[in-house]
């Protein structure tokens, strides 16, 4: 009787602990787009104001940063540093792949977005690439907007959604 009880707390806690991680993914992926949004803006202004070269920049700029971001953009340095024939839109791409996408709650689309800014980087005059960034800034500036008027409630919903499940179960196999 009492492993009936033992059993169902166990169950009812797994699914507030679940709901409570998905609503954590959530708030970690906007936490994530705005780091992400304010080291574009640090690259923007280098390119435009210091008229510094990509490797100088990204590395200036992963000192300072902090999380995923230092990672990537050290990442990045290194492999250009590496080897000399290959582009900065590979070397981000995959780097987004390999650094970003393994180690965030970005979404797909998040990576896409970012992959695409990436590809106009070094290989565009500077108006070019400064004008790509402030696209890409407005994409995630509306992104942040619409995961902040939602935080409250999609946050709510998933720790009550998974608490009921784990009621759920409970009900079914009592």
């Amino acid at each position: 009787m009492y492993i009936k009880f033992i059993g169902a707390a166990f169950l009812i806690v797994a699914g507030c602990m679940s709901g409570k991680e998905i609503s954590s993914n959530y708030l970690n992926r906007l936490r994530q787009l705005e780091e992400i949004k304010k080291t574009i803006i640090f690259i923007c202004g280098e390119i435009k104001y210091n008229n510094s070269n990509l490797d100088y920049v990204f590395t200036k700029i992963s000192k300072n940063s902090k999380e995923f971001i230092k990672e990537f953009l050290e990442s990045v340095v290194k492999d250009l540093n590496g080897n000399t024939e290959r582009e900065i839109t590979d070397v981000w791409c995959e780097n987004v792949e390999k650094e970003i996408k393994t180690k965030t709650s970005l979404e797909a689309s998040d990576l896409n977005d970012l992959k695409d800014m990436g590809n106009l980087l070094g290989i565009t005059d500077k108006d070019t690439q400064i004008n790509n960034m402030n696209l890409y800034l407005e994409k995630i500036q509306l992104q942040i907007d619409k995961l902040e008027k939602e935080k409250d409630e999609k946050c709510r919903l998933y720790k009550t959604v998974a608490t009921m499940f784990g009621l759920l179960i409970v009900i079914t196999i009592i």
